[in-house]
């Protein structure tokens, strides 16, 4: 097995794999191997000479720890069962502690893929609430509804997002909002904070990112965004625990192996948005 960094002529066949893994179109896995991890963030493993497995790892902080998010790990079927993927990921993990990097985090697709992460290293450390809040029957504070901008975005997660948050370094994060606001998503900002909404895979306007004080400053910001987009329902799939469903019960959304010494994540380690949103 020969495991190397991917160049520009992986395009082709890394496209073709994410497509038939992933159901996506060709144009969103161009856009993942030429902007949001970019070539050079991207592992293939080959056999024999043939294309058989990649994965992205895309570089972020959690403070002031660096480390990388596992993303698009896919095997050709004629190469599954044989420890490809896992020697891939190995790879993975230790080039990045080679580079001073700490943890690797993933979003596993799926209950059984928890138990297969689990068996590598990876432990259960990031939670999400998904709940659907009626629209409040309190008045709309006054607002403002745009699409998302990066900059203007940066600075409303590093003011209101919680201390130990994952962010994605600079280029990654831009291409994260560049893709939202291409379909179609929407920040509501009032006074107390700030909530990105965008269509879910039926396309219903959801809330994927909420930063505020504490439950009536979010309770604020709903309302607002039920005023805005016009919602009588408000679904919402935040990391756990948030300010807007301070009751919803966690559940399981991503892992994280340390690449050294465990270090402390806090309370409710804070995901911040991916393009798995």
């Amino acid at each position: 097995m020969n495991i190397r960094p991917a160049g520009p002529a992986d395009e082709a066949p890394f496209c073709s794999l994410w497509q038939r893994a992933f159901g996506d179109s060709e144009a969103f896995a161009h856009f993942v191997f030429t902007r949001y991890a970019g070539c050079r963030h991207i592992h293939i493993a080959q056999e024999d000479g043939k294309f058989a497995a990649m994965l992205c790892a895309i570089p972020g902080m959690i403070g002031q720890r660096r480390g990388v998010y596992l993303y698009g790990l896919a095997t050709e079927p004629a190469y599954r069962g044989r420890g490809v993927m896992t020697a891939l990921m190995d790879c993975a993990c230790h080039a990045e502690r080679t580079k001073g990097g700490q943890f690797a985090l993933l979003v596993p697709n799926g209950g059984p893929l928890f138990t297969y992460y689990a068996k590598r290293g990876f432990q259960t450390a990031f939670y999400r609430c998904v709940e659907t809040i009626p629209r409040p029957a309190r008045p709309a504070p006054v607002y403002t509804l745009r699409p998302p901008r990066a900059a203007a975005y940066f600075d409303l997660q590093e003011s209101l997002l919680p201390a130990g948050r994952f962010l994605f370094n600079p280029g990654p994060r831009r291409a994260v909002i560049s893709a939202l606001a291409t379909d179609g998503a929407q920040v509501v900002e009032t006074a107390a904070g700030f909530a990105l909404f965008a269509p879910d895979e039926e396309g219903h306007m959801t809330c994927w990112e909420l930063g505020a004080p504490g439950p009536e400053e979010a309770a604020g910001i709903l309302a607002a965004a039920a005023d805005a987009l016009d919602l009588p329902m408000l679904p919402c799939r935040l990391p756990w625990p948030s300010p807007a469903a301070p009751h919803a019960p966690p559940r399981p959304f991503a892992m994280v192996r340390f690449l050294d010494a465990p270090f402390d994540l806090g309370e409710a380690p804070y995901l911040a948005l991916d393009l798995g949103i």
